[in-house]
């Protein structure tokens, strides 16, 4: 009954580390992640060493781009670093491929293992991104300048808006009673004023000077308000007042000023007086009119 037993395969612990042979020759060594070797004449059946490749009961160092387990060898994966049999993942700001390491690629940046193209608004420098500067424009990778009449955020151009200067790819407020536009500030122009950097047409009953605006009501006698919102001085033979001029037609002792006088003159007729400016008026009228 013992001539179809298997054959005995006894377990011996050498040095702490556990080999197995059999009692027959050559019996398991050649299966995967064992190796035969021969000990007092004997081939025995060892377990393949760590980071090595067994393979018909023979060893071998593991293939590059390759990494050993248990005596069988892998294809590394893409994105991680394989040598001397051992994996481990990429170092960072390389490219990994076929198991071998890499200086990551121009205009890209390297993340696990993986190179990718470097996203617009951002510079890649030694296979890292990182922000682009303040106040910078970066293209393909690299940081420039921002361009006249723009600002620069996050790495993009944006038009700087009008009331707003621009400078060294910064947008700031246009400065008080200025004019921005373009990113550059001008003195505001005559008959405008000036708020939050644009300009406005002087309104009726208002004077602008120096980017600001006055009511024409608060002139003194002296002055009055043009229709383009200018001050002027009163002229000669006119009454000034509240920022408007006003002119008496006729002159005594017989006056003949009628409402007609004042609309010939393109003016506008306000009243009728006996007294009003110069002599009196025995007969007839004196009449007030108004410049528009």
């Amino acid at each position: 009954m013992w001539q179809n037993a298997l054959p005995l395969v006894i377990l011996f612990v050498v040095g702490g580390v556990g080999e197995v042979w059999s009692s027959t020759e050559n019996a398991g060594c050649k299966e995967p992640g064992y190796y035969c070797a021969k000990r007092r004449g004997r081939k025995v059946t060892r377990r393949c060493p760590r980071r090595m490749l067994c393979h018909k009961g023979n060893k071998y160092p593991c293939p590059e781009h390759h990494y050993c387990r248990r005596g069988v060898s892998y294809t590394c994966p893409k994105g991680l670093l394989c040598q001397k049999g051992r994996i481990k993942p990429c170092k960072r700001g390389y490219l990994c491929v076929h198991g071998s390491k890499y200086p990551c690629p121009q205009k890209h940046y390297c993340e696990g293992g993986r190179a990718y193209p470097c996203p617009t608004g951002r510079r890649c420098k030694r296979g890292s991104t990182k922000r682009c500067p303040r106040g910078k424009l970066c293209i393909n990778s690299r940081a420039y300048p921002c361009p006249a009449g723009y600002y620069c955020t996050q790495g993009g151009k944006i038009p700087c808006p009008d009331g707003s200067i621009c400078r060294n790819g910064r947008r700031k407020r246009c400065p008080y009673r200025k004019f921005c536009t373009k990113g550059l500030s001008y003195p505001c122009p005559e008959k405008y004023f000036c708020r939050k950097g644009l300009s406005y047409p002087c309104p009726k009953g208002y004077y602008c000077k120096r980017g600001r605006k006055y009511r024409c009501s608060r002139l003194s006698p002296y002055f009055f308000c043009s229709t383009s919102g200018q001050k002027w001085r009163c002229p000669r033979y006119w009454i000034c007042r509240r920022g408007r001029r006003y002119i008496w037609i006729g002159n005594g002792p017989e006056c003949k000023a009628t409402k007609k006088d004042c609309l010939k003159s393109g003016l506008v007729y306000v009243r009728r007086s006996r007294r009003g400016k110069g002599r009196r008026c025995r007969h007839g009228w004196k009449v007030l009119c108004r410049a528009n």
